[in-house]
Parts: structure tokens; C-alpha cells; sequence
């Protein structure tokens, strides 16, 4: 199983991700780990342990995520750790609006850093990322600038290194809604990311063409209770397997725990909360 982007999810991070889906993963979760952090805010939360049990409720072996808040919330450090995978640890700095203003994810052999800017009306108006592999020195970047159109997000340009640039552009619905996510590198068209709503508004799918399969396939699918994500299933690109992630919350709003199961709806995983309060 591959959890590591997952256990980022748990750990509530903004991750940078080089693959499409823009929309979802620069301006919607961007928009989610605001939330997040405002939650922590009225909580006062001081610090997070995450623990993860197998399905037998035994602690996943080798297994380590923490969460510490500075004392006006301008940092969130995670520091993950599994048998898997090296150690890591993620610094998240805020602005005073809960906005992510940048990330640094470090390891042994990698680092990351990732800075956010917003534009005056407090939408995201790009991204830069600089990683670089510290064992052998490459280094990579990616930068995404987003266009607005009557303050809504309505292009974004892609640019990988100095020249190797791709165009996003977004479909809209009659009620405004991103419906679809058509990308351009150079004269090839890339395929498209359709959005699905329900009556509320709320994101249900994000679906693209798999060849395949000859259809149309979800990479996301999206279930809710009383406006928050009850569920979500992901599926993994290439792969026609999934998982399905279960969320509970307590009455305060603040995550409880996570359930991961397998498509043979067998339990992988459970993640637990744990909250210190300042």
C-alpha cells in the first residue's frame, strides 16, 4: 500500500503534487488547510499525536506523525516516520489569516520547499516549488501562476524549470462551478479532469478517460455529513484498485480518526488523534 500521500492527508498538509488535477490540489485544499488551520485556532490546539493501528488494532510497526503548533500559529512542524519510510519533517509557516505561506519538507535525501502567494483579494495566485535530491544534487522546480476572471480562478500556467511550460484552462457550469480542467503543453492537448458536484455544491468526483478501460473513471470520489467529508475514495493513478478513507470528527470540528479499507472493503488502517491543548 502506498500511504505516504495519504499519511500527508492525515497529518493535514498542503503537499505539492506535479500532477494534474490543479484545481483540486492548488485552489481547493489550499482552501481545506485554511479551514484546518482556523480549527486548530479556535481549539487552541498545541500539539497533535497520530497513532495508526493495522487492522488487528495493533500499532503499525515502526510508525511516528506528530503535529507541533507554535504558540500564535504561525508554524505547524509534522514530523512522519514509518518502517517504510525515512523520517521526514514538513515545516508549514501561516500567515495571520491561516493562509500557507510556505512549506519545507526535508529528509536525508530530499528536501522541498514550496512558497505560496495570494493576490489582493486573498486567492491563491502561485506557486513555486524547488526540490532537490541531496544524494546525487538534481534539483527541479515548478511554478504555477494562476489568472483570475471576476475573481474566480480561471487559467493557471505551468512552468517546469526555465521554458517547459503548460496552459490549464477551466470550464465552468451555469452555477459557476469548475466542471472541467482541459491542459495544453504546447500544440497536445493533455486529458481532461471533468468535476462533479451534488445539489449543495459540494465536489463529488473528479474523473478523467481511461484508455484502458475505454470510459470514464473516478480518481476521486467524495461523500458528506453536515458539510464535512465523511469519506472519500481514492484511486490510484494506473491502477484499478482503491482505497476508501472513513473520517470521523469530534463536536468541536476537529478530526477524531480515519478508517482506510482495501477493495475488498478489509480494514488497512486506522488512523487516531490525539489533541494537547495550550
Amino acid at each position: 500500500m502506498s500511504c505516504r500521500y495519504f499519511f500527508f492527508l492525515v497529518c493535514m498538509l498542503m503537499a505539492f503534487s506535479v500532477k494534474s488535477q490543479y484545481y483540486y490540489k492548488d485552489i481547493l485544499i489550499t482552501k481545506q488547510n485554511q479551514e484546518n488551520w482556523k480549527t486548530f485556532q479556535i481549539q487552541k490546539v498545541r500539539d497533535i499525536q497520530i497513532q495508526s493501528l493495522d487492522a488487528n488494532n495493533e500499532p503499525t510497526p515502526g510508525f511516528t506523525c506528530s503535529q507541533s503548533l507554535s504558540p500564535d500559529f504561525s508554524s505547524i512542524i509534522t514530523y512522519t516516520k514509518s518502517a517504510n519510510i525515512p523520517a521526514s519533517t514538513l515545516f508549514a509557516t501561516y500567515d495571520r489569516n491561516g493562509r500557507l505561506v510556505k512549506t519545507t519538507d526535508t529528509s536525508d535525501t530530499y528536501k522541498a520547499t514550496t512558497d505560496y502567494t495570494y493576490n489582493e483579494n486573498g486567492a491563491l495566485a502561485g506557486l513555486m516549488n524547488v526540490s532537490t535530491e541531496t544524494d546525487n544534487h538534481s534539483t527541479a522546480s515548478e511554478m504555477h501562476v494562476w489568472i483570475y476572471k471576476n475573481e474566480l480562478p480561471d487559467q493557471m500556467i505551468k512552468i517546469k524549470g526555465d521554458q517547459d511550460s503548460t496552459i490549464v484552462k477551466l470550464v465552468r457550469d451555469e452555477n459557476g462551478n469548475v466542471v472541467e480542467e482541459q491542459a495544453f503543453h504546447g500544440t497536445q492537448k493533455l486529458p481532461t479532469i471533468y468535476y462533479y458536484y451534488d445539489n449543495d455544491k459540494r465536489l463529488t468526483d473528479i474523473v478523467r478517460y481511461n484508455q484502458k478501460a475505454d470510459r470514464l473513471l473516478p480518481d476521486y470520489i467524495f461523500e458528506y455529513i453536515s458539510n464535512r467529508i465523511s469519506s472519500m475514495i481514492f484511486v490510484p493513478s494506473g491502477s484499478s484498485d482503491y482505497q476508501k478513507w472513513v473520517y470521523s470528527y469530534q463536536n468541536n470540528g476537529l478530526k477524531s480518526s480515519e478508517f482506510c479499507y482495501d477493495k475488498k472493503r478489509q480494514l488497512v488502517v486506522k488512523i487516531n488523534y490525539i489533541y494537547n491543548f495550550q
